[in-house]
This record gives C-alpha cells, sequence and structure tokens, in this order.
C-alpha cells in the first residue's frame, strides 16, 4: 500500500489516510483519547500501480464511500480511487481527469484543518510539460496534500537520475511553492530483473510546513511498490541528530594516546 497519511487532532479525533497500490486512497475516522491518529491498514491490496476501473465498476466495504476517478477514456486502466469513511466529514472535489495524469480529490473537514488530499497515478509514457504540472497544482487549490505514482525522477527528491519529467515537475513545484516529501529510498521494485530499483512515490504538498509532517516507509505490506507512512501533526516533530564520531565531551588528547598504543608502529612479517 502506498502511501499512508497520519493526522493529529487536538479534540481527538482519528483520521486515516491511505494511498494504496493501485491509487486508492482509504480515509477514516473514530475518536480516541489520546489526540493522535494511527492506521489500522486492515483492507487487502493489489500488486498494481492503478485502480484498473471502468465507468462500470462497483467497490465497496462497509461504513466507506467510495470515489474513482478513471481513465478519460473510461476503460480499466490508469485511473486512481478513494475510499474513505463515511463518519469523516469530507466532499467530493472535482477530479483531475487527462490521459497525463488521474487525480481523485477529496476536500476534508478536521480541526484544525481543511484541505484537498489527492491520490493520483500518472503513466510512464506520456511527456508532460510544465503547463500540464501547473495545471493540476492549481486545480488543487491553496492546502493540500498529493501522493501517489508521479512516475518522475529527480535526484532532490532521492531518484536515481533526472529526467525530463521531474525537471519540469520539480519546475512547477517551485513556482506555485510546493514542498515535495519523500523517503529518499526506492519505492519502486520491478520483478524484472533487467530493471533498477527506483524512488518513483512520494508527496507534493502545500499549505504545510514540512517540520509538521514526517515520511517513513512501511514493509509489512506486500507489493512492489513500498507503503509511505506520512503523518501529518499539530506539532514540530523534533529530528533526531545525525550521527558524529565526536562530541564536544569528546578527550581528543586521550583517544589519540589511546589510538597510538594500541596500534602497532612497524608491522613485522614471519619469513617461515
Amino acid at each position: 500500500m502506498r502511501p499512508l497519511t497520519h493526522f493529529e487532532s487536538p479534540r481527538g479525533t482519528q483520521m486515516d489516510f491511505l494511498t494504496t497500490n493501485p491509487n486508492l486512497s482509504i480515509f477514516s475516522t473514530t475518536p480516541i483519547p489520546t489526540s493522535c491518529l494511527s492506521l489500522k491498514p486492515t483492507l487487502p491490496t493489489k500488486r498494481s500501480s492503478k485502480s484498473h476501473f471502468a465507468n462500470k465498476t462497483v467497490f465497496k466495504i462497509p461504513n466507506y464511500l467510495g470515489y474513482h476517478c478513471n481513465h478519460p477514456d473510461g476503460s480499466a486502466h490508469g485511473g486512481a480511487a478513494v475510499i474513505i469513511r463515511a463518519a469523516l466529514r469530507h466532499y467530493k472535489a472535482p477530479p483531475y481527469r487527462t490521459d497525463k495524469i488521474q487525480a481523485n480529490v477529496l476536500n476534508i473537514h478536521t480541526q484544525p484543518w481543511s484541505f484537498n488530499v489527492a491520490a493520483l497515478y500518472s503513466p510512464r509514457l506520456h511527456s508532460i510539460r510544465n503547463d500540464d504540472y501547473n495545471n493540476f497544482l492549481h486545480h488543487l487549490d491553496t492546502k493540500f496534500i498529493a501522493g501517489g505514482n508521479w512516475n518522475d525522477k529527480h535526484t532532490n527528491w532521492g531518484s536515481r537520475l533526472t529526467t525530463l519529467k521531474g525537471r519540469n515537475l520539480l519546475q512547477s513545484i517551485t513556482n506555485f511553492n510546493c514542498t515535495y516529501l519523500s523517503t529518499a529510498e526506492p519505492t519502486y521494485w520491478p520483478t524484472d530483473p533487467n530493471k533498477v530499483p527506483d524512488l518513483l512515490d512520494f508527496l507534493v504538498i502545500k499549505g504545510f510546513s514540512k517540520n509538521y509532517l514526517q515520511l517513513t516507509p512501511n514493509w509489512d505490506l506486500p507489493s512492489d511498490h513500498t507503503p509511505i507512512i506520512a503523518t501529518l501533526s499539530t506539532h514540530v516533530f523534533r529530528k533526531p541528530p545525525a550521527p558524529r564520531l565526536s562530541s564536544h565531551t569528546t578527550n581528543r588528547n586521550f583517544f589519540r594516546t589511546h589510538s597510538q598504543q594500541a596500534t602497532p608502529r612497524h608491522a613485522t612479517s614471519n619469513p617461515g
């Protein structure tokens, strides 16, 4: 499954946002006393990177509502889908549906935020220009979280190389004052041994500071795409300090003396 967004609410409302491999987003909310939000990933997954829904597809889960944004031709390929818990206050925003990008958009109402969340799929073979990305980001309004299989590679978010699509997306992200978030690790694991794992799945956000979000990979759910857990909090995350060989309390003189005594000055050989 890919990616999960985990929210915290001062009113103790639990909301789970899970974008799965078939670009399926799951939203849930239940009252909890701890003012934190967590995911309970109990729904089945598909080994696919898009929804494969057609216009006549019916997909139901008790106590949830389903929305899907199919490919413009209405056939069972590409597309993105959303499942949201019926108790969560929301409304369906207009989807973004082109041959190059299919995104299902919901507007979520929770404390202290009201924002759009988009599950998207972008086919790999299409050439996407800046105007295409600009139109999509403009469609998501001023406060949003958009995640899924972008099929865009750029070393800035951790891909092993940079493609033209990746350059165009980064330029649009910069022009619209957005931010990208990734795990900086491969998220796609091809079954073809001649292909190399790479990072294709990440989030683009606007209206939120990166200091309030945290991304971690999840290896529990089987797929050719690694699930991503994105936690959005009302408090700034404290990042662990980078590991260092020494600190201000290190006794460098003792370390030097000990190293000199422990290291032999001349290596001896046994002629045998």
